[in-house]
């Protein structure tokens, strides 16, 4: 079997210093891949910021669209993923503070699985489900139609107490 370069080069070196430097190697190799593995680090940290920046943004558009409009926005646009990696991303973007500050999250998500990354910071109290969070919306879109809806009789009674004060105050 023949040496590698690397081996002879030093095995010559070995000979001409009298010193063993394989442990200067094994450190360039060990700091190599430190860098290298801080990089990819980096690189994590930065996409997961990027899926939770979509995510917002997502979001501020849903809120713009009419009621039930989202699903044809995305699917009629040309932003190369769908309607469920759209609810993944907006996910990331609820659960943002704990997807950020979690290893095991960002080491699922390192390898492409941001599913697996949201459900390692999930709260049993956190809706688990996008048909949950949809269901909330909902629930929330119906309370609101329903307080518009007594502001409204209210402002009505609240006109008619005014005309009846008016004409009490005209008689006196």
């Amino acid at each position: 079997m023949s040496k590698s370069r690397t081996q002879s080069a030093l095995d010559g070196l070995k000979r001409r210093s009298g010193e063993d430097l394989s442990l200067v190697v094994l450190d360039s190799v060990e700091t190599e891949i430190k860098n290298l593995h801080l990089g990819i680090q980096n690189k994590i940290a930065s996409a997961m910021k990027n899926a939770v920046e979509i995510g917002r943004l997502l979001i501020e558009k849903k809120n713009e669209l009419p009621h039930g409009a989202f699903g044809d926005w995305i699917e009629n646009s040309n932003l190369g993923f769908e309607l469920r990696q759209a609810q993944k991303y907006m996910r990331a973007y609820e659960f943002k503070d704990k997807l950020l500050e979690n290893s095991k999250a960002n080491s699922e998500f390192a390898f492409g699985n941001l599913e697996k990354a949201l459900s390692t910071v999930k709260t049993p109290s956190s809706p688990s489900k996008p048909s949950q969070i949809k269901s909330k919306a909902f629930s929330d879109k119906k309370r609101i139609k329903t307080l518009k809806t007594e502001i409204k009789a209210l402002e009505i009674e609240l006109k008619a107490k005014k005309k009846e004060l008016e004409k009490l105050l005209k008689k006196s």
